[in-house]
């Protein structure tokens, strides 16, 4: 039993890192239009990306505190996929740190989609 109750703190866990990334990553991009200006130079998207990480990262956030359940984690795994494909749509008019801060991203947001979908067959 003691296995199980860690094995689910594990998984509340990766849900509310995730989380909080997302939130800060929205602060970030609300509060730096320097930062959104990296991979969109009209800064047009602003609004729309930290909207959207904010909405991400509580959403994996209340996921995390009430369950992990392995809907809830495959939930936050097909976020992440969305997150991914978003950079591989963006990544073909980037250069330099944008392209970075965009492929970092992809990397970051893939590894924990997979690491969600890992956990969510768990049960």
């Amino acid at each position: 039993m003691a296995h199980g109750t860690e094995n689910n703190r594990a998984k509340q866990l990766v849900l509310m890192l995730d989380g909080a990334g997302c939130l800060a990553a929205s602060l970030a991009v609300a509060a730096s239009p320097a930062l959104i200006g990296v991979v969109d130079s009209s800064r047009r998207s602003r609004p729309w990306i930290a909207g959207a990480l904010a909405a991400t990262g509580t959403l994996m956030t209340v996921g995390g505190v009430r369950s992990a359940s392995p809907a809830t984690l495959r939930a936050a795994a097909a976020t992440n996929a969305g997150w991914v494909t978003a950079c591989v749509l963006a990544a073909p008019r980037q250069a330099g740190w944008g392209l970075r801060l965009v492929a970092v991203t992809a990397l970051l947001d893939a590894c924990m989609g997979v690491l969600q979908w890992r956990l969510a067959s768990e049960f």
